[in-house]
Formats: C-alpha cells, sequence, structure tokens
C-alpha cells in the first residue's frame, strides 16, 4: 500500500502539471476549451450505467418486500426449539440491543406489547423489511464482505478517503467548471478503488453472509414471539425461506460489485434513514402516504426504514444527486395501522 501511494503520488504530479498548463489556457477564446474533454482528467468510463444499478436496487427493495411479506405471514407455531438453553429474559436484553438501532425504540416496544397477543402481520412485515434493508445498506458499501472485518473495514475507508483528497487541493484554484470534476473521478483513485474491491469481493463467504442475514431474520421473529415462551429455531426459517434468503444475498452482491468495481466515474451509495431522523420529502418517500396532504406535520418523525435509496455521494465542490428516494414509516402512519 505504501508503494502505491507513492506511485499515486508520482502520477498526481504530473496532473498538476497538466492543470497548471490548463491554467494558461484560461485566457485563449472560449471555442478552444471547448475541445478539453474529460479524458484530459483521466477519468474512467462507468462499464455499466446508473439506470442500471438503479433497477437492481429496485428489484432488491421488491426481493426484501416479498420475503418479508411471506415470512410475516408464515405459521411458525409447533415449530419451536425444545432444546433452547436461555431465559427468556436474557434473550430479550440481547435481542433489544441489537435490534433498537435499526427499528427504534417505538417500533421495538410496539412489537414487545404485541408478541403477548397475536402480532398485527403488517408490523412484523415492516419489521422484517427494516432489518433486511438495514444489512443490505451496510453490504453494499462494504469494502469485506465476511464476518469481523470491522478494523480493516475502517482502515480500507480512511485510505481511500486520503487518496480521494490527495487530488482534491488541484482543483481549488479553478473556476466553477472544473470544480465540477470531482476528486473521486481522477483515475488514480477510481482505479485504487476497483482493483481493491474486487480483489476483496472474490474472498468474500457467502455462507457467512447468508448466516449474517439469517440472523437479523430471526431476530425480528423471535421478537414478536418473545411472549409465548417458545424459541424458535433458526432451521426451520432456513428450511423455509433459504431460496428467498438466497435471491437477496445475490442481488446485494451483484450490486456491492457493480457500485464498487463497475462504477468509476461516479461515487454512488445506498441510502439508509436512521430511526426519529425529520422527515424530508426532497430525499425521502412516504412509504404510507396519507390521503390528507397536508396531513403531515414540518417536524414529522421517521420511524424506521422500509426501502434502501441510491444517491450519488456529496462532495466539497458540488451536492449530491438523488436517483431513488429511500422508503421509511412515518410516526403519524404507524399510529394509524396500530389503530385499524
Amino acid at each position: 500500500m505504501r508503494a502505491e501511494i507513492f506511485r499515486l503520488t508520482e502520477e498526481n504530479r504530473e496532473c498538476q502539471a497538466q492543470i497548471a498548463a490548463l491554467r494558461c489556457r484560461q485566457m485563449a477564446p472560449v471555442h478552444r476549451t471547448a475541445d478539453i474533454t474529460a479524458s484530459s482528467f483521466g477519468v474512467t468510463a462507468n462499464l455499466t450505467s446508473t439506470g442500471d444499478v438503479r433497477r437492481m436496487m429496485e428489484d432488491l427493495e421488491a426481493e426484501i418486500f416479498q420475503t418479508s411479506a411471506a415470512l410475516s405471514e408464515f405459521d411458525f407455531r409447533g415449530q419451536s426449539a425444545r432444546s433452547h438453553g436461555h431465559g427468556s429474559r436474557a434473550v430479550d436484553i440481547e435481542l433489544h440491543n441489537r435490534v433498537i438501532p435499526v427499528l427504534g425504540s417505538e417500533l421495538v416496544g410496539l412489537l414487545t406489547i404485541a408478541s403477548s397477543r397475536a402480532t398485527p402481520a403488517i408490523l412484523v412485515q415492516i419489521a422484517l423489511q427494516t432489518v433486511i434493508s438495514a444489512w443490505g445498506f451496510k453490504s453494499l458499501g462494504a469494502w469485506v464482505l465476511e464476518r469481523e472485518s470491522d478494523q480493516l473495514e475502517g482502515f480500507l475507508t480512511e485510505l481511500y478517503a486520503e487518496i480521494c483528497r490527495a487530488g482534491e487541493w488541484y482543483t481549488q484554484d479553478l473556476d466553477m467548471r472544473l470544480r465540477e470534476i470531482k476528486p473521486e473521478n481522477y483515475k488514480d483513485a477510481a482505479r485504487w478503488r476497483t482493483i481493491t474491491r474486487k480483489q476483496l469481493v472474490g474472498k468474500a463467504s457467502t455462507s457467512c453472509m447468508a448466516a449474517s442475514l439469517l440472523r437479523q431474520v430471526v431476530d425480528v421473529i423471535i421478537l414478536t414471539r418473545s411472549g409465548n415462551g417458545e424459541p424458535l429455531s433458526r432451521k426451520t426459517i432456513e428450511a423455509a425461506f433459504g431460496d428467498r434468503i438466497e435471491a437477496v444475498l445475490r442481488l446485494v452482491l451483484e450490486l456491492n460489485r457493480d457500485i464498487g468495481t463497475r462504477i468509476v466515474a461516479d461515487e454512488l451509495e445506498a441510502v439508509f434513514v436512521d430511526p426519529g431522523t425529520t422527515f424530508d420529502s426532497r430525499t425521502m418517500e412516504n412509504m404510507w402516504p396519507q390521503d390528507d396532504i397536508g396531513g403531515l406535520r414540518a417536524s414529522e418523525l421517521v420511524v424506521c426504514t422500509t426501502g434502501l435509496g441510491l444517491r450519488r455521494r456529496a462532495q466539497d465542490h458540488g451536492g449530491g444527486m438523488v436517483f431513488l428516494k429511500p422508503k421509511v414509516l412515518l410516526r403519524s402512519t404507524l399510529g394509524q395501522l396500530m389503530s385499524q
């Protein structure tokens, strides 16, 4: 990596010389600057389109919706694991610690209360859509798709940010027309990201990823059944919905590959809205819009995210562009669902 950074530094010096020559041309007639193309800055063409990535994101959302709906309606009675060594209290605490950051305390509280009786299927479906979407959000942006990789993940993210910033100062004295060319679009940063992601994705363990996704699903099912005192076997869900879990996993792997290694000239990222965030119609989509358009309060809060969004990452010299808004459940809508 040190050798790679040294090589990038040398190439950046060459870029600096090109930029200096470009400044000298600024006094030339306008028609001559029109001949300057993106290739002058080393921008690499995308191997797939942003539209294709958006369609894949929509396919992933549809698969998550169908999987969650099927799971929420599945009858797990008689499917409990009789040999379960944990007490219900310990399980509840452990589950709450895992799911509250994703589902929010409000939804978790409603699911826990409802578990003492028949939990509304729509609540289970919403919770499942949220945890699967959260898992997908983390996996889509991951450099390393395997367990116990947080330290390496953080290191690679920081290193990539340093490579991007290495070219940022070359644009700070140029006019706004040239500022629109983002540091991430330089061929060095794009090449490094593409090569690194390709190598790491090839080492991904699909079995570990499937087990991680299955755990998110089972957590919700157990949470909604915690009141009946019958722990659920994870193998039951795997046997009944293994094909759907694999379908979600396959789409996530394809998107991780395309976003990380095939989209080069842009920096795309998935969008997930944390619980408690103030709703913004410009960047979010209300999953269940109310009939009364004026019914939403200005400070309406998001309960959870049920569908991922897609955007171009915002840069210092330009704002991000939203290609697909994340779908969210609002607090007022949740109240309506509970009253039905």
